[in-house]
Order: structure tokens, then sequence, then C-alpha cells
């Protein structure tokens, strides 16, 4: 059986998806996105080259969801697992599962969404059933959802360390061939990541600390916000600057204009979903983002140009 997995790329939560992919299907091809490049893969893909297409962690608008549900061959291929809520989700296609929390109330990601849904549909594949696979999609899970100080997991945090700071690519064939062929009951870090995760841990706590110096304060779409010009570590940034200015700002507000693109996050009883969507935007309750347009730039400018001055 020939598989595709279309996944996102920029993460460790896209990616274990693609390790998942490689683990359980011998035949199989890897695209890896954006969520705003989805529309173009879509389009242009050759869907009849695969027996089976996944596509993970990725939002679907609801353009790109009518290609697939307007073509009967397509669509019946097609497995979309994700939990970034859409204007596509609201039309609940047979073929698309996405879903922020289990129906317990438990955190989920792109990932175990994905492990979920080959548990109950390849339970003969003997891979998927190791403890080592088991705490990789825990952590990731935990990273991805921000849950790793309440569920007390360090790999989460670890895995996204090594990803970030080393080459992505590489990294993940490491860690299937140690799911494949190292400890089956515990995943094990090598010498030199722990090194690097040692490292990153002190650079990212100084850097968070040179964040907070020069924290902009702001009224951003009616809340009080703080804009943070963090070129790297945002997320671990907007959620450490969040708890500790809990009380005096609704969400910290982070500019990427390498990408083009701000993002939000918050520890707030605050959805900025609904708040990136008033600029074309979304994402999830505690982060979101949206793209960095003239709009966008009108409302961050007037602050800007103040801290400059200064």
């Amino acid at each position: 059986m020939k598989v595709l997995n279309i996944t996102h790329v920029s993460d460790m939560d896209g990616r274990g998806c693609e390790i998942l992919t490689k683990l359980v299907f011998p035949d199989n091809e890897i695209i890896l996105s954006e969520p705003g490049l989805v529309h173009e893969v879509i389009e242009n893909l050759d869907y009849k080259k695969y027996d089976k297409i996944f596509i993970t962690d990725l939002a679907l608008t609801l353009k790109t969801g009518l290609i697939i549900e307007e073509n009967p061959e397509f669509k019946s291929k097609v497995i979309h697992l994700d939990h970034h809520v859409t204007d596509m989700t609201d039309k609940n296609y047979s073929w698309s599962k996405v879903y922020e929390t289990d129906e317990t109330g438990f955190e989920v990601c792109g990932t175990t969404l994905y492990y979920d849904y080959l548990l109950e549909n390849y339970p003969d594949n003997e891979i998927l059933k190791r403890n080592s696979v088991k705490e990789v999609i825990e952590g990731i899970r935990c990273q991805d959802t921000y849950t790793f100080e309440k569920y007390n997991n360090t790999l989460g945090p670890s895995l996204t360390n090594v990803f970030a700071n080393s080459d992505m690519d590489i990294f993940i064939e490491s860690i299937i061939d140690r799911l494949k062929n190292g400890n089956l009951e515990h995943f094990e870090l090598t010498n030199e990541e722990i090194d690097l995760i040692k490292r990153t841990e002190k650079e990212k706590a100084d850097y968070i600390e040179e964040c907070d110096k020069r924290l902009i304060r702001m009224n951003f779409l009616g809340y009080k916000v703080g804009l943070s010009l963090s070129t790297k570590y945002r997320s671990v940034v907007g959620n450490k600057l969040s708890e500790r200015h809990k009380d005096e700002l609704d969400f910290i507000l982070m500019a990427d204009c390498v990408n083009e693109k701000f993002s939000t996050r918050t520890v707030n009883d605050i959805d900025l979903n609904i708040v990136c969507n008033q600029v074309g935007g979304g994402g999830h309750p505690k982060a979101a983002g949206f793209n960095m347009t003239k709009e966008t730039l009108e409302l961050v400018k007037p602050y800007l140009d103040e801290e400059l001055v200064e």
C-alpha cells in the first residue's frame, strides 16, 4: 500500500506524524507543508498515485476541503486528522476529524490523533505498542498542548529543544531509528542531545529575561497586551511572559518579522482563536496567530514608533 502523509513542517507535532508514517508504512511519501500552503499542495496533488492520504496537524480551509469533498475518488483516499478548528470543521466531512480535546476533555494534538487512528485501524502493528513509541507520542502531546508542567513530562520540551537547535531532518530520522532498533521500553536521548538541551535551556532563560526587559505595553483590539519582538523561542517566551504578567496583561503578542507573522500566547481565560479571527487569523484558545499585513502592522505601529523614539 502506497501511503502519502501531508504534515506540518515546523514543529515536533507535525513531524511526529511523519515518524508514525515511516514506522507503520514501508511504502510511504512525506510532503511537509505550512498551513498557508496546504491549498496549493492539495490543488496540484496527483492523488491517484496513492492508496491512502493522511493530512495531519494542518488546518484546512473550507475552500481546500471542497476540493476533496467534491471529488469522490480523492475523498475515498483521504483521512484528515487535526486539532485546529477552522471554517471547514463545522461541515462535519466524514474524512475529516478535528478535535482539540477528546470526549473526556483530555488535550490532544495532531500526533496523538494520528496515533490513535493507527492503533484502531492497524491493531496488528507491534511497533505502535512499544512503550518507547508511547513515550515519544506523549512527550510530543505534552509539548504541543503546553501541558508538560501539568503532567510533569520532560521529554516533550527536550525533543523540541533538540529539534529546534539541530538539523531537523537528521534528528527525525534518528528518532525513527531508535524507535525501530533501540530500547523498546524507554526512548533514550544521546549524550550529545542532553548536552545540547542543557546549553539551550540556559540560553533560553537568559533570552526570556532580555525579552521581558524589552516588552512593549500596548492596547490591541481592546485588550491589554505585551508586544515582544522576539526572534526565537517564541512559544516559550510567550507563555513565560504571560505567566509573569498574568494580572497585568491579557496576552502576549509576538512579532515575527522574518516570516511576516504575529503569534499570541496567554495563560488567562481568553480565547485567542476568537481574538485572531478578528484580523484574519486563528489557532487555539491559548495559542493563535495571524499574518503581518499592512492592516495589522497599523495596529502596532504607534507603539513601535514610540519605542524607537525612546
